[in-house]
């Protein structure tokens, strides 16, 4: 019974925190930027050089004072925790990590909130099954729960996230007799997600529009007839499974490369100095593309919207999509963050807009 309650905590937590947490990047890059997207005009050279650079070395002086360097990414250090460490989560590596993606969100980089959400509710479950004394098998559901609970906070998407974290975790071995709370986290977490982003919701009726969660996550109702139906599925979900297999090599294949770069010594963890040049490199390309096209940096919501409602002409959506991989792969390899879901529907859109055009 104490597994169940828990996992509706931690849906409650979720479906809480990932509005909050949209909200507070979004009053905090008012300052900054205007908005979470960027905007249409091209900002000033020195705000484009200034505000990657500054996160850049934000994010550096944290890890140096929190000292949790880390060489692989959190998908990876996810299972390891599950599979090799019962569950238990360093809260060290799993917050600082998190923190760093929100750091990296409010820079413009090609990475979503849910990265940081997945990192502090799964430590938190991994957290409450440590607090409450329960087995490894419980611990380890715990932590799976806070990571299906914060994808469902972020889609809308109960199904979609028990899925998503059923087949990553079976995937690489790991079960759990438990499953049924890993609906129920995210049942809870995407409904009060939900209801707190709605245009009538608490958020929206205290503190206004909350510009983009609940674009990301919803858009107009449309028709869709059987041939439409039927040429997604022909079509569209190929062309959506072959792009997601190019933008993993992308991310991989970059990862790598800096890693041989950066780390000669392969170094189980990242040492200090590779870091500042990962972290170098992505400012030095976030900056350019700030500079040159901002519309391609940043979360994509604005630009995920635009293409579900109006679409864009071909070439500006393919070079659109092309650019965000590659950002989103240079800013995966600063610190691995899970912050790939709301990247890899942006592209989708993208992808969707150039098929429009084509057929």
């Amino acid at each position: 019974m104490a597994l169940w309650l828990l996992s509706v905590l931690i849906g409650v937590l979720a479906g809480v925190l990932t509005p909050a947490a949209w909200w507070v990047l979004q009053w905090a890059s008012v300052g900054l930027t205007g908005g979470i997207d960027g905007s249409v005009s091209r900002p000033g050279f020195s705000f484009a050089i200034g505000l990657p650079f500054g996160v850049a070395a934000a994010i550096f002086a944290f890890f140096l004072a929190t000292r949790a360097f880390r060489s692989a990414d959190g998908f990876t250090y996810f299972i390891s925790d599950l599979h090799f460490q019962d569950g238990r989560r360093k809260l060290r590596y799993s917050l600082s990590h998190g923190v760093a993606t929100v750091l990296l969100v409010l820079g413009k980089g090609v990475v979503g909130i849910e990265g940081f959400c997945m990192e502090a509710l799964s430590a938190t479950g991994s957290w409450l099954g440590t607090r409450f004394s329960l087995s490894a098998n419980q611990t380890r559901t715990l932590a799976a729960c806070g990571a299906t609970a914060a994808i469902a906070a972020v889609l809308g998407q109960p199904t979609a996230a028990f899925l998503f974290v059923i087949e990553l975790l079976y995937g690489w071995g790991s079960f759990s007799f438990a499953v049924g709370t890993y609906a129920v986290a995210a049942f809870v977490a995407a409904s009060l997600s939900q209801s707190l982003t709605s245009p009538t919701g608490i958020f929206n009726s205290v503190f206004g529009s909350d510009a983009g969660l609940a674009a990301a996550i919803r858009t107009e109702s449309f028709e869709l007839t059987i041939q439409t139906a039927l040429f997604c599925v022909l079509v569209v979900s190929i062309a959506a499974g072959l792009l997601g297999a190019f933008a993993i090599w992308v991310h991989r294949k970059t990862d790598q490369e800096l890693h041989r770069l950066f780390d000669p010594r392969k170094a189980r963890d990242m040492t200090s100095s590779a870091l500042a040049l990962r972290l170098g490199l992505w400012a030095a390309v976030t900056a350019v593309a700030l500079a040159q096209a901002p519309q391609v940096v940043g979360a994509g919501t604005d630009l995920l919207h635009d293409s579900l409602s109006q679409g864009y002409l071909l070439w500006m959506a393919a070079l659109a999509m092309l650019l965000r991989i590659l950002l989103g792969a240079i800013t995966y390899s600063v610190i691995g963050s899970m912050g790939l879901i709301l990247p890899a529907l942006v592209a989708g859109g993208l992808l969707g807009s150039c098929v429009a055009q084509v057929a």
